[in-house]
């Protein structure tokens, strides 16, 4: 939706975000009924109902926020720094620089804006690859198998390695037309810096992981 309103629409931005966030919640929603479904089809939907009453909700409510702080803190880290560079970089660049306020704001969106609308769906991606054997590593660590952990922890990193490098590599390579289906041309500024983030995306979803 969003590609269809900027590109071939109206160009609002406006519209754009709300056409795309909407799309989310409806995914969302959509999820959810997924879920639930198959739940009632395998019969699971009963077993949480019946099983619900002797579970200590509280203490378990208790522990998964404990459990899920450093997750939370970990997995917003790096929108936390972009937005502190949203919010920071004009007025920092106007004190060392002659740079015009506009001149800035193509700047900002060279090296951060654009750039991170194509990296972030790689460093999610590799992020998801990288971690789908957490379930098992949670098991042989519960279960005291750490030979067995070990491996899975190795085998994730692999796999999220595999996947950044190959992905990182194809995006350098085709980097000035991928640039221009977004965006337009790109300068040498710009295709430099979206070249840069698009390399520095296996450093930050090796952080994730």
């Amino acid at each position: 939706a969003t590609f269809i309103i900027m590109k071939l629409g109206s160009k609002d931005y406006l519209s754009a975000v709300t056409q795309s966030t909407f799309a989310a919640f409806v995914g969302m929603v959509a999820s959810f009924a997924v879920l639930l479904y198959f739940l009632y089809k395998e019969g699971l939907l009963q077993k949480v109902y019946e099983t619900r009453d002797k579970n200590d909700s509280k203490r378990l409510l208790i522990d998964t926020i404990k459990e899920a702080i450093p997750f939370i803190i970990t997995g917003s880290a790096i929108q936390l720094f972009q937005i502190l560079d949203q919010m920071t970089f004009i007025n920092s660049m106007k004190w060392f620089t002659n740079y015009s306020n506009e001149d800035l704001v193509v700047m900002f969106s060279y090296f951060s804006a654009n750039p991170n609308k194509i990296t972030m769906i790689l460093i999610s991606v590799g992020v998801s690859i990288g971690s789908v054997g957490l379930p098992l590593l949670t098991e042989n660590y519960v279960k005291g198998d750490l030979p067995a952990a070990s491996r899975l922890v190795q085998d994730s990193i692999t796999m999220l390695f595999l996947f950044l490098l190959t992905a990182t590599v194809g995006v350098v390579m085709v980097g000035e037309p991928l640039y221009t289906v977004f965006y337009g041309k790109p300068d040498g500024l710009a295709m430099g810096l979206f070249i840069f983030a698009a390399l520095q995306s296996t450093i930050l979803g090796s952080y994730m992981v």
